[in-house]
């Protein structure tokens, strides 16, 4: 090939296959990522029926361990707002983030002030905040998804996702194959000082107004044989909510911040 056009030519032509096989992997992560979050969100009522959503009120019971179980209430709101109050020992234990803020109130701690919540705290918090939960809407939201291919959870193949959030909480989420719904989350938390896997798993998956939710998640601690299950019994989508709900309590240090 001495024809100095010829050799122009091939020079392109390698340089531009070299492009094409250098994003090819990332051209199959993101159709991966695309099909098995597209298979979720139709099996969880489509992009149109959660396009509506802009609110979530759940109640029902909460496995406490050591055979108590507790009342709760669980309001979420577009954009990730949650408030989440059970009763405890005679009074009542409620946490709420907004997109910057968090705080706790628990009155069996013998301090019933309200406590601000910052730092990995509030990361972790913050990450379940959101009533979509998180893969609707992901690329908008900032949630960066991987694609980690097949695996086998407890006999169910699953399509296995590694979701890093904006404020950098991670969480694996692992999807039914036949179905697209949420089998499972596990994150790494720190808990009494140790770095600790905890996995939630989803089931009793039921539809309301069109959209489906998992009616019981049960927990379990790395290290913890038990496994804290939350029965859900009323679910209300686009419930009237009153914004003092989220509203940081008075007296709340740094609220103003």
């Amino acid at each position: 090939m001495n024809n100095p056009q010829q050799v122009q030519r091939a020079v392109a032509i390698g340089a531009a296959l070299l492009l094409v096989l250098g994003a090819a992997p990332s051209l199959y992560q993101a159709w991966r990522v695309h099909t098995v979050v597209s298979q979720n969100i139709e099996a969880r009522g489509g992009q149109a029926a959660w396009n509506g959503l802009q609110a979530v009120r759940f109640t029902g019971t909460l496995d406490l361990g050591h055979a108590k179980v507790a009342p709760f209430r669980l309001e979420q709101a577009r954009p990730s707002q949650s408030c989440f109050s059970y009763e405890f020992q005679g009074g009542e234990v409620i946490q709420c983030t907004t997109e910057a803020l968090g705080w706790k109130q628990a009155a069996f701690t013998g301090d019933p002030a309200p406590q601000r919540i910052q730092g990995e705290e509030l990361r972790e918090a913050s990450a379940g905040a959101d009533p979509r939960g998180l893969l609707i809407d992901y690329g908008e939201r900032g949630h960066d998804l991987h694609f980690d291919g097949a695996v086998d959870l407890e006999g169910r193949p699953a399509w296995k996702l590694t979701v890093t959030l904006p404020q950098g909480a991670v969480r694996t989420v692992y999807l039914d194959q036949e179905t697209g719904l949420e089998l499972q989350v596990s994150s790494q938390r720190r808990l009494l000082g140790k770095e600790l896997r905890v996995d939630t798993v989803y089931s009793d998956w039921a539809e309301t107004e069109g959209l489906l939710f998992p009616r019981r998640q049960a927990s379990r601690t790395e290290g913890d044989e038990a496994w804290h299950a939350l029965e859900i019994q009323t679910l209300q989508v686009n419930p009237p909510l009153d914004a003092a709900r989220f509203s940081p309590p008075p007296g709340l240090a740094g609220a103003g911040t």
